[in-house]
Parts: C-alpha cells; sequence; structure tokens
C-alpha cells in the first residue's frame, strides 16, 4: 500500500506551501534595514531563491546556508552556498527569516563563534506554540487544510510542532520543527546581548557580542 503520507520537497517550497508564508511580513521590513551595503552575510535557511533580493545580495558578500536545498543554482546576487556553517568565515549580519525553530540547540550556541565582534544575529520566531486548523490557499486557490499538533517536552517550556499540509487532491505533506521558549532562548546564546520585540505572535530578535542598541 503506498503511503499516504510524503516528506516536504524544499526545493518545491512556493509550489506547496501557503500563501501566507510567502507573504511580505515585519521581519522583512525590518531585515532591509538591517542590510546595507559592503557586510558579510549569511542567510542560513533562506531556501532556492535566498532571504535577499538580488540587488541587496549584489551590494554585499552574501552566502547561503540551507541543507534542506540541493541541486539547485546558487541565488541571484548571492555570492555561493556553504554546505556547513564552518566553511564559511566570520559573518557582519547572519539573517535566519523563519528557519531559526529548525535548528537544534548546538547549532543555535554555535553560531555567536561565526559573529564579528559588532557582527549581529536576526531572526524571527513564534511566541506560543498554538495548533491549528485551517484552510490555505496557493496562488489564491482554495488548496487543502492546514494543521498542526504540538508535543511539549519534559520541560513543558519547549516542545516539537508537528505540521501538516492536506490538500485535496495528492499526499499529505509533513514535517516537524522546534518550539524553543524566550527564557530557552536567552539561555542558548548565554552571555550574548538580546533584543527582541513583539509583533502579534511572532517575535523578532537581535543577538549581538556587546549591546547596542537596535530599532526593530
Amino acid at each position: 500500500m503506498e503511503d499516504p503520507i510524503e516528506k516536504v520537497q524544499w526545493n518545491k517550497y512556493k509550489q506547496l506551501f501557503p500563501d501566507r508564508y510567502l507573504d511580505r511580513s515585519y521581519f522583512d521590513d525590518f531585515k532591509d534595514r538591517m542590510v546595507t551595503e559592503n557586510l558579510d552575510i549569511l542567510d542560513i535557511g533562506g531556501g532556492v531563491d535566498g532571504s535577499l533580493s538580488s540587488s541587496q545580495a549584489m551590494k554585499n558578500n552574501a552566502w547561503i546556508l540551507d541543507p534542506f536545498i540541493y541541486n539547485t543554482p546558487i541565488p541571484r546576487g548571492y555570492t555561493g552556498k556553504i554546505s556547513k556553517i564552518e566553511d564559511g568565515g566570520l559573518y557582519d549580519l547572519i539573517i535566519m527569516r523563519g528557519s531559526f525553530n529548525y535548528l537544534v540547540p548546538l547549532e543555535i550556541m554555535g553560531l555567536k563563534k561565526y559573529l564579528k565582534p559588532a557582527g549581529k544575529i536576526i531572526f524571527n520566531t513564534f511566541i506560543n506554540p498554538s495548533e491549528i486548523f485551517r484552510p490555505y490557499f496557493i496562488n489564491k486557490k482554495f488548496t487543502g487544510y492546514e494543521k498542526t499538533t504540538y508535543i511539549p517536552d519534559s520541560t513543558k517550556e519547549n516542545g516539537v510542532i508537528w505540521h501538516y499540509l492536506i490538500p485535496e487532491k495528492g499526499k499529505i505533506i509533513e514535517h516537524r520543527f522546534f518550539y524553543y521558549c524566550h527564557n530557552w532562548i536567552k539561555s542558548l546564546f548565554n552571555g550574548m546581548a538580546i533584543q527582541n520585540k513583539k509583533d502579534k505572535n511572532t517575535a523578532i530578535y537581535v543577538i549581538q557580542h556587546t549591546f547596542e542598541e537596535t530599532k526593530i
């Protein structure tokens, strides 16, 4: 019997995932303010096209690291791809647009080693691990239903979220990611200066070696 569930084909993210995940967000506006010129930038989890526009990437030394993407060209304007963070250098800016929750704690704790002294890590994450069941749309057309299930860990503060896309036609698409509470995020970046701002159910973080106020 054929398995009715399949894993995400990340190379086809734009074709498979709801429109709402591609919409411009407050984090995108913030990211654009942070990306100036002549910076060494690492884009973690930026997908096939990257989190930067081609013009932004061309004005900087921009690299992309996304282990879920394979056999695709380097995003337009980017300098290149790396397959492991240790293959790169030190960065002025590390960006995680919607990808922070796919990293395990050891990966998160290791990021600060790759920041320049005045460098910054910026990312967005969700505040509450709510469970959902709602219709989803691709290219503004009803496609099916989106569902999440939250499984807390032994601490009851963090956990795993299972995400399902249940299309009218075709297989269910399943994947998972992590939920980290604010106190846990602070502990993962122990010794670093942390700023954050809440926007609805999203939190935007700025992580630095030393505090320098950043308007979020």
